[in-house]
C-alpha cells in the first residue's frame, strides 16, 4: 500500500446497503472483480454502485434484491444517468456494473433474473449509442490547452530551475511523456544503452492488473537530467536506504526526515512554486499546472513532429488510441483539414518517391473535386496517416503493410509533405542538431551518427527542395 495513502482510501465500505440480499451479491461481484482488477479499480466501480443504490432508495424503495428488477426499472435508471450532470465515463461505470453484474450473476446463480440477455442490447442502445457518452465526447480532453508560448516558456524555465526534483519531473514528463507515478518509479540504474541507443527503466501499472517494468527511449536531454537527479539523490537514498531517484528531505516536520516525493503533494510543494518562481502566467494569473499536463505536451509535440498516434499510444502505455486520442484530439482534426489542401496541391509535394506519387495524383488523385466530408470519409476508409508535417499515402485499407513499422514515417517512400510544412521541418533539423551536440558531449557518436542522418535525410528531402523551388518562384 502507497504510503501517501490512508488505509481507508482502501475500504469498501457496506454498511450504507439497506437490503442483505442486494449487500450479498454486491460482494459476491466485488470478490470476482477483486481476482480480475486492481482494488482501485473495484473502489470506483462500488461508487458507481452506490449511485444505482441511491436512485432504487429514491424511486423503487420497494426492490430488496436483483432479482426483482426489470427491463422497466433498469430503463428508468439508464435514462436517470443520461439526464444527469454526470461525465461520460463516469455514466459508463454507473450503468456497465448493473450489466456485468447481471451477466455474470445468470452465469453463477446469484439473486439476478435470470432470463436478463436484455440488458446488453438496452445498454448498448441507450448507453454506448448515447450523444452523451459518444466516442468523440471522450476524445476531447477537459485540460486546459495552453498556448504554443507558455508551454515553451515551462520547459525552458525548467531547463535553467535550481529545485533538481521539480527540473528533472518536467523534463522527463514532457520529453519521454510518463505518468508522475512512473516518474516515481525510477531508480538508480534506470538508464541502459542498446547499440548506443539510450533506454529509461521504469514501472508502470495504470493499464496493466499488476506492475510492469517498462524500457522506453530517451534522448540525451533526460539522460542529461537523470545524471544530475542521480548525483543529487546519492547521499540521500544511502541514508534512508531508499533506491528511487525522487527522494527529498522533509524539512517541515519536528524531526527532519527523509522521504520519497509523494504524487500527491507534487503540484503544491514543487510545481505551484516553481510557476510562480518564474512569473508563468496567462490573462494576468499564474497557471493552474498539474504534472499530468506534461503528458499533454509530450503528445502533442510529438504529433506535431511528425510521431504516428500508434507510436504515441505505444509511448504513454495506452491500451487503446482511443485514450491517446484524447490528447492528440483538436490536432487531428486541424492535420485533417490541412491534408485536403495537401492532396489538392501535387506541385508543392515533396519526398523520397516523389516523382512517382506526383503521376499517380495527376493520373488518379482519390481526393481531386471531394468535399471536406468526403475527403474525411476516404481518410478514415483508406485508413490513411496523417501526420501534422505530412502524410504516408500507403493504403492499409487494402492490407498494405507498412514499411516503417517503427513509426519513422519521414523515411518511408510513401511519404509526402507540403511546402508549407518547411518551418515544422526546420524546427525538426534545430532540434536534431541541439540533440546531437548533447550526444557528442556525452561521448555517445553511435546516436550522434543515427541522428545525423536524420538531419541530412530531411534536409535533402523537404528543405533543400522546398527551398529552390521557392527561389524560383521569386525569379519569376
Amino acid at each position: 500500500m502507497p504510503k501517501n495513502k490512508h488505509k481507508s482510501y482502501y475500504q469498501i465500505k457496506f454498511m450504507t446497503i439497506k437490503s442483505s440480499r442486494i449487500k450479498y451479491t454486491i460482494k459476491q461481484f466485488l470478490i470476482l472483480e477483486l481476482l480480475g482488477n486492481k482494488l482501485t479499480s473495484v473502489r470506483r466501480t462500488f461508487y458507481g454502485m452506490k449511485c444505482f443504490l441511491n436512485f432504487l432508495d429514491r424511486e423503487f424503495p420497494h426492490i430488496d434484491s436483483f432479482s426483482k428488477l426489470n427491463k422497466m426499472n433498469v430503463t428508468s435508471y439508464f435514462s436517470f444517468l443520461l439526464k444527469s450532470n454526470m461525465a461520460a465515463i463516469s455514466i459508463k461505470i454507473a450503468s456497465g456494473f448493473l450489466r456485468q453484474i447481471f451477466l455474470e450473476g445468470s452465469l453463477r446463480g446469484w439473486d439476478v433474473p435470470q432470463n436478463c440477455l436484455w440488458i446488453t442490447s438496452l445498454y448498448e442502445d441507450m448507453i454506448l449509442n448515447s450523444p452523451k457518452t459518444a466516442r468523440k465526447t471522450l476524445q476531447i480532453t477537459t485540460k486546459k490547452a495552453y498556448s504554443a508560448e507558455i508551454i515553451e516558456k515551462i520547459i525552458q524555465s525548467a531547463l535553467k530551475d535550481e529545485n533538481i526534483i521539480t527540473r528533472a519531473m518536467i523534463i522527463i514528463q514532457t520529453q519521454c511523456g510518463l505518468r508522475i507515478s512512473e516518474a516515481l518509479s525510477i531508480k538508480f540504474d534506470c538508464i541502459r544503452y542498446y547499440e548506443g541507443k539510450p533506454k529509461l527503466r521504469y514501472i508502470t501499472s495504470k493499464t496493466k492488473n499488476e506492475e510492469v517494468e517498462i524500457e522506453a527511449p530517451v534522448n540525451v536531454l533526460v539522460v542529461s537530467v537523470i545524471n544530475e537527479l542521480r548525483a543529487y539523490a546519492k547521499e540521500l537514498c544511502g541514508e534512508a536506504e531508499f533506491p528511487y531517484l525522487f527522494i527529498t528531505r522533509n524539512k517541515n516536520s519536528t524531526e527532519p526526515s527523509i522521504r520519497p516525493v509523494s504524487y500527491t503533494n507534487f503540484n503544491r510543494d514543487f510545481l505551484r512554486p516553481f510557476v510562480k518562481r518564474w512569473g508563468i502566467q496567462e490573462d494576468g494569473k499564474y497557471i493552474n499546472l498539474s504534472s499530468h499536463y506534461f503528458r499533454h505536451f509530450f503528445a502533442q509535440g510529438a504529433w506535431k513532429g511528425g510521431m504516428s498516434a500508434q507510436s504515441i499510444m505505444n509511448l504513454m502505455n495506452h491500451e487503446s488510441l482511443v485514450m491517446t486520442e484524447t490528447y492528440t484530439y483538436n490536432l487531428r482534426e486541424q492535420m485533417n483539414e490541412r491534408f485536403i489542401a495537401i492532396m489538392s496541391d501535387p506541385e508543392n509535394l515533396a519526398g523520397a518517391n516523389i516523382g512517382s506519387i506526383k503521376e499517380r495524383l495527376h493520373n488518379n488523385n482519390p481526393f481531386k473535386g471531394k468535399t471536406e466530408r468526403q475527403i474525411n470519409i476516404i481518410i478514415e476508409a483508406m485508413r490513411l496517416r496523417v501526420l501534422p508535417n505530412g502524410a504516408c499515402i500507403h493504403h492499409p485499407g487494402r492490407n498494405e503493410n507498412c514499411p516503417m513499422t517503427d513509426g519513422g514515417c519521414i523515411f518511408c517512400e510513401n511519404y509526402v509533405s507540403h511546402k508549407s510544412y518547411i518551418k515544422v521541418h526546420e524546427l525538426h533539423v534545430q532540434r536534431l542538431s541541439d540533440e546531437m551536440e548533447r550526444a557528442q558531449k556525452q561521448g555517445n557518436m553511435v546516436w550522434y551518427g543515427k541522428l545525423k542522418n536524420e538531419r541530412e535525410h530531411i534536409e535533402k528531402t523537404f528543405i533543400q527542395p522546398f527551398k529552390k523551388e521557392k527561389a524560383e518562384d521569386d525569379v519569376k
